[in-house]
């Protein structure tokens, strides 16, 4: 087996992955845990996922056992006409939004803008080419279900962040299998912004690497002076908390034009 991760750095598990024929890796990244193995005609890929936790470790172990495999693990069969003997890993950030929660709700004064810093679950992304030809995602931590609207009837269906957003970055916990977003919020009404819950739309975000971590783009919510509105505001490159950066992957959606001005409650939410 061999494998093109940066060997400087365990953290980093994106990348070209080789693998012999009839050989079975185990890769964990922080709760995920994945057995891939190569044959003449395919590619199988065991995958489970643990309960949540914060681990920060990224362990590669080649050529284990079968008796490592879990009964419980999910296995998916991929088969070619000849298997390749690459693979591309790719991270990826959440195919709908999430919703965040501050580690304490508080008031954005009038003409205030504050800066959030949330991390949000990674999927993993496994091509057969490079940037095509995609076989699966597999979420390293899939997020609860949460319904994020004003009525059963208006909003959708996202995912709940189990950790909290801090305001300052020193308290974000840095773990390979998320990334930092910083949220940018400007409160331009005349009255106080209690901020309890926002809607972070990561599917339109892409995902920079800088060291061992992987940021997304800044986001910027604005509450217009009407109360009723609400701009929404992509950074166009990584964010200014970072002064070196490599982009890893593309967003996977392109935003909306009209995603500028938008109803104050599809991006916020009291309660």
């Amino acid at each position: 087996m061999s494998f093109a991760f940066d060997s400087s750095n365990p953290k980093i598990w994106w990348g070209e992955f080789r693998a012999n024929e009839g050989e079975i890796n185990a890769l964990d990244i922080g709760p995920s845990k994945f057995w891939i193995t190569r044959y003449e005609q395919e590619w199988r890929i065991a995958h489970l996922q643990e309960e949540a936790n914060d681990r920060s470790e990224v362990r590669l172990e080649p050529n284990v056992g079968a008796s490592a495999i879990p009964l419980e693990t999910v296995i998916n069969h991929f088969s070619f006409q000849q298997s390749p003997k690459t693979l591309f890993f790719t991270p990826m950030l959440a195919d709908r939004a999430v919703v965040i929660k501050p580690e304490h709700p508080f008031y954005i004064q009038s003409g205030a803008e504050v800066t959030i810093y949330v991390t949000t679950s990674l999927w993993l992304r496994i091509s057969a080419s490079e940037h095509r030809d995609v076989l699966k995602d597999y979420p390293l931590y899939r997020p609860s279900d949460t319904w994020f609207g004003s009525s059963t009837r208006e909003g959708e269906l996202c995912y709940a962040s189990r950790i909290k957003g801090r305001l300052r970055l020193l308290d974000i916990a840095m773990l390979p299998h998320r990334a930092l977003t910083p949220l940018r919020i400007h409160n331009k009404a005349k009255e106080p912004l209690l901020l309890e819950k926002v809607r972070l739309p990561v599917m339109y975000l892409a995902l920079y690497k800088s060291g061992n971590m992987l940021w997304t783009q800044s986001l910027t919510l604005i509450r217009e002076e009407s109360g009723d509105l609400a701009a929404l505001r992509f950074g166009k490159a990584a964010p200014r908390e970072i002064a070196k950066a490599e982009r890893v992957a593309d967003p996977r959606q392109r935003a909306e034009k009209n995603m500028v001005s938008r109803a104050f409650s599809r991006l916020f939410s009291h309660g």
